[in-house]
This record gives structure tokens, sequence and C-alpha cells, in this order.
């Protein structure tokens, strides 16, 4: 399969797949692309993968979803839409439905929990390189100044790293919480 197709490409599935719900998986189209780029037997076996594996979309087939390529630019863009258009299916996705009908928070929708579970497994991740670093450096003592600072400048960055995570997850929040509002203010769900 290829490399594209890998951490955070399967975690965005994952949060994907939250935001829509189980229920709502027979309303989504999945295209796959760059066909321009691969020889036609390597994109065949690339596809085939992704249509038979839990890993990538297997599961979300078994529950509807839609697979096209989009190999033909705007033709096959139309097509894609106009498949969509002829479903005329009503949608109420599972974050609408948890942030206004149950009124949860975004940190205890389904999305989420999986977004947050990431990033504080990537904190923990950074807090122990942080710990590493920080034993390397008493080693180190003052036997070589330029490597304690080197030992410094990666442990700042780890550092810099969860705050920058720390900031995203308070701008998700409150962009959640926004759009909770706005939806009850303009919106009714079924």
């Amino acid at each position: 399969m290829d490399v594209r197709f890998g951490g955070a490409a399967g975690r965005n599935l994952r949060v994907f797949k939250r935001l829509c719900g189980e229920d709502n998986l027979g309303s989504v189209v999945m295209a796959t692309t760059f066909w321009k780029n691969v020889d036609p037997d390597t994109g065949a076996e690339r596809e085939s993968q992704l249509h038979s594996d839990k890993r990538f979309w297997k599961d979300m087939i078994e529950k509807g979803s839609s697979v096209f390529r989009q190999d033909r630019g705007n033709a096959s863009g139309e097509v894609i839409i106009r498949y969509l258009i002829n479903r005329k299916n009503r949608v109420t996705l599972r974050i609408q439905h948890e942030l206004v009908k149950e009124r949860k928070t975004f940190a205890t929708t389904e999305a989420g929990i999986e977004v947050l579970s990431e990033w504080k497994e990537q904190k923990e991740r950074y807090e122990k390189q942080i710990k590493t670093l920080k034993r390397e450096k008493e080693a180190l003592k003052k036997t070589d100044k330029q490597e304690i600072a080197d030992v410094d400048e990666e442990m700042w960055e780890y550092e810099r790293k969860i705050g920058m995570n720390e900031e995203a997850v308070g701008r998700l929040r409150r962009t959640w919480d926004y759009m909770r509002e706005s939806i009850e203010d303009h919106c009714v769900v079924m």
C-alpha cells in the first residue's frame, strides 16, 4: 500500500467516521485520485487493498459507502456529484446529533474523544522524550557544553510541540462550541 495512507491519514479516517456516525456511512463517497501518476496494475492493486483491508475502507464499504475513481478530471467529478444529488438522502451527522440533540461538548463527542485521545498519546510521547533527554543531559554534566546545548534545544522543541498541541486543542474546543451554538440557532436536528 502507498505509504501516504499512513498514520495521519488513518487517524483522519477514524475521526471522519466518528464525525459521520456509523449510520451515515451509506451516504459517504470516497474517491481515488492520481491515476495518471501510477501504472494501471499498481493502481488497481492499491484500490483493491483500500476495498478489502479493514485498516482502510472495507468497513465503510460494508456499511454502504461508495467508491469512485476520480480519474477523468471534471467529468468524473460530475459523476460523483450527480450520484450524491440523485440519492436525495437527508443526513444528520453524528457530530450534529451529539452537539445539538445530546448537548455534548466537543470533548465528549465520539470525534472529540478520538482527536483528544491522539493528542494525549502524542503529548505522552513528547513528555517521555523530554525525560529521556533530561537524563541524557544529567549524564553529560559539564563535560560537553555544546552537547548540553543541543539536548536543551531538543527538549525545548518537544516542549514547544506540547504547547502547540494544547493551543490547538483549545482552538478546536472553542470552534466546536461556536459551531454547536450556531447549529442550535439555525438548524433543526431530526
